[in-house]
């Protein structure tokens, strides 16, 4: 059989379901357990044990891990009303309806509420414990009914110097985003919360608002702001990285260069309205280009197209190295339109012949994956641009992490990497065609970090570090002071 179907699976899985044979000979058949006694099929011991579980049925834990999966899973109110549901649950437990345990819209905010006020009572008496400051970090967004909400997260160490972060509450923002009205928010959190008087430092991304924001709660809160206000250091990164991947014009970046070519035949094969069909045939494109790889060349598993998201500059440059190891299908199935466009051309071209002019058949159009088909030299130019961006993923991830063991994401950390990003800029400086726009932003926000000790404190504190690893870092900036004030 084996022969024949290529694997044993179906085999194996037939005698399992008919036969009730498994590898080791005759399956022990598994008694099925009721829940209401109406049959026969469990032993009394097994249904007592079943009869048990029911009785020590807990009303209060059922709508704790009712709302944990709901918030988990992004149920909405509307699903757990709908007949079928409370079907489900009642054929688990007759009795869930007695019980007061079958969900609605209404019972499920008053449930929501009870269990906010509980845990917010829990984290008000955990907050209190901390020794020393709580810090905070706070981003606007959008939901999807457009509702702007704001995330506000505390971050602490617990009694044994681990690190914590525990998020304090989403309010919405209604009007404008100005920095008082974020202030006024984030300032009645704390106070809710009774950490006034021990508000630390906030790590926040560069929009113009969080400053306003945080010299607001300076004044409100009695704190210095600019030695208070972090930057967040993947952000500056990830403008760095999008001043060199697009330039400033986002627009000639999708209809120009080797970047944009590329990014657009991804678009192009991964469209989910061409019914599947493109990637279906590069899929084949792929499997064929691996059978024809010689004997010695290393072979791989065919990776699947990664579609960038245009606000990410981190997803173009996966989606590029996934296409740089797919450089052969695509340029394949680049071809492989071409001729079938030129085809279509011609056929046109031929058929236009025996028509007078006004009758002539208008020529298709040209697609994308042909009108932007890479060149030897555009491969060359993303293969450049991924070695150019390449330090600046790895000081991202490197930050981004939730620290573990000292490292991956702690304070000491950013010195060294902004150092590091500098050092790499400034090498391509002295290459031709490169803009330096790019080290001039990172050097700016370089420069900020003089306002905040902290990252000082932070390196020369560290005890593998100390002032020796400043003084190394600014070796070349001694003239300008650098050091002298950081001792």
């Amino acid at each position: 059989m084996y022969n024949i179907a290529g694997s044993s699976h179906s085999q194996i899985r037939h005698l399992r379901d008919k036969h009730n044979l498994d590898a080791n000979g005759p399956m022990q058949k598994k008694r099925r357990l009721t829940f209401n006694g109406d049959t026969l099929t469990a032993g009394p011991i097994e249904q007592a044990l079943v009869n048990q579980r029911i009785s020590d049925f807990s009303p209060e834990r059922f709508k704790t891990a009712l709302l944990r999966w709901m918030a988990y899973a992004n149920i909405s109110f509307r699903q757990v009303e709908l007949p079928q549901f409370h079907e489900l649950l009642q054929e688990a437990y007759a009795e869930i309806g007695t019980a007061g345990c079958l969900p609605t819209a209404h019972t499920l905010v008053s449930w929501i509420k009870r269990d906010f006020h509980h845990y917010k009572a829990v984290v008000v008496e955990q907050l209190q414990e901390v020794e020393g400051h709580i810090h905070f970090t706070f981003d606007l967004w959008t939901a999807g009914n457009l509702l702007s909400l704001n995330g506000v997260f505390a971050h602490f160490l617990d009694p044994i110097g681990k690190k914590k972060k525990i998020l304090l509450s989403i309010p919405s923002i209604n009007g404008s985003h100005t920095g008082k009205a974020i202030a006024d928010g984030i300032g009645e959190i704390i106070k809710e919360f009774g950490l006034k008087k021990r508000v630390g430092y906030f790590v926040l991304d560069k929009a113009g608002n969080n400053n306003t924001g945080v010299e607001a709660l300076g004044r409100m809160f009695g704190f210095n702001p600019s030695k208070r206000r972090l930057r967040c250091t993947a952000h500056i990164v990830n403008l760095v990285a999008t001043q060199i991947m697009y330039g400033k014009d986002l627009r000639a970046f999708e209809t120009e260069g080797a970047l944009g070519k590329l990014r657009n035949i991804i678009m192009w094969i991964t469209d989910r309205h061409a019914d599947g069909g493109r990637a279906r045939e590069f899929q084949a494109l792929q499997i064929e280009s691996q059978n024809c790889l010689l004997d010695d060349e290393p072979s791989r598993s065919p990776a699947e197209l990664k579609r960038p998201n245009d606000t990410r500059w981190n997803s173009h440059y996966y989606a590029f190295e996934t296409a740089v190891l797919n450089r052969a299908p695509i340029d394949a199935y680049s071809e492989k339109e071409e001729r079938a466009h030129n085809t279509r051309l011609d056929r046109v071209t031929q058929k236009n012949r025996r028509l007078e002019a006004d009758k002539h058949i208008k020529f298709p159009a040209t697609p994308l994956i042909v009108e932007d088909k890479m060149s030897t030299e555009d491969w060359v130019t993303v293969t450049r641009y991924m070695e150019i961006l390449k330090p600046l993923i790895l000081v991202t991830k490197k930050l981004e992490g939730y620290p573990r063991q000292g490292r991956n994401g702690l304070m000491w950390e950013v010195l060294p990497c902004y150092e590091f990003l500098l050092n790499h800029l400034e090498r391509l400086m002295e290459q031709p065609r490169h803009d330096p726009d790019e080290d001039l932003k990172l050097n700016e926000y370089y420069t900020k970090l003089d306002d905040t000790e902290v990252y000082v404190a932070a390196v020369a504190l560290h005890p593998q570090l100390r002032l020796t690893k400043i003084k190394q870092l600014w070796a070349d900036r001694a003239d300008d002071g650098w050091i002298w004030r950081a001792e």
